[in-house]
């Protein structure tokens, strides 16, 4: 992946999620710096970038499948990733 990393790949049983961290996806270039690793990723499980922005900017999901969530919303359980239990 170059000079690109994951912050964090968390796995139970046989699924894995690939999260990326950041406070705001507001600036494009802090977005498009976050997004790039989860988009060179070629097998079929989640991708994820947790963000404090609360814009329609900063949440939802991607052309490219990856899903964009407010960190409070994912930590309070308000949101789920395919096979998440």
């Amino acid at each position: 992946m170059g000079s690109t990393e994951i912050d964090f790949v968390a796995e139970r049983g046989q699924q894995r999620w690939y999260i990326q961290v950041t406070w705001s996806m507001a600036n494009e270039v802090t977005r498009e710096r976050e997004l790039a690793p989860l988009r060179q990723i070629t097998d079929a499980f989640p991708r994820l970038v947790l963000t404090m922005d609360r814009t329609d900017v900063g949440t939802g999901v991607t052309a490219d499948g990856i899903q964009i969530m407010h960190a409070v919303d994912w930590l309070l359980g308000e949101g789920t990733l395919p096979g998440q239990y």
